[in-house]
């Protein structure tokens, strides 16, 4: 079975982004809540306005979240640029010849690396990607079920799910 996919550097940078969604959101809703909390006490007492303590809130919301944006854009810059030294920019057209002992990987027609079935330590399956290494390359492969397609990516699931389990 072979299958042929590209992988670009701006589709890593959107998945970073994606991954950091979900913190963000988190970070956000928990500063509201100890702002809140914080301000509990004034708001019961009746020492500050309340409309200066939601202009506040307001304010610090924003600036919560301007924060959580710029840590985003420099985790995404950093990470990138770790990815890029890493794999030495392995962005371009991959092709993935299964075969029935191992996984030979080429990056634009240059053959990279052939990962043996036995030496594949991770597997991590989501909704919508697969992740494989091996013990030789920390780095390892993903496969996004939007670029391979459908019918592709299950038919890659299968194979991987049959290998691994032997």
């Amino acid at each position: 079975m072979i299958f042929e996919y590209t992988w670009q550097r701006k589709e890593l940078k959107k998945e970073l982004i994606k991954r950091r969604y979900n913190t963000n959101i988190i970070f956000l809703i928990l500063g509201i809540v100890l702002y809140v909390l914080f301000t509990l006490e004034a708001i019961k007492s009746n020492l500050f306005d309340k409309l200066v303590l939601l202009i506040g809130g307001v304010i610090f919301t924003l600036i919560l979240a301007l924060v959580l944006f710029i840590t985003t854009k420099i985790y995404v810059f950093l990470s990138l640029k770790k990815n890029d030294k890493d794999t030495h920019n392995a962005y371009g057209k991959y092709k993935i010849e299964l075969t029935a002992s191992k996984m030979i990987v080429s990056l634009n027609d240059n053959q990279i690396i052939e990962y043996d079935y036995k030496d594949i330590v991770k597997v991590k399956r989501k909704k919508d990607s697969l992740f494989i290494a091996t013990k030789q390359d920390k780095l390892g492969l993903i496969f996004k079920k939007h670029i391979l397609g459908s019918q592709n990516y299950n038919q890659l699931l299968t194979f991987i799910d049959d290998k691994i389990n032997c």
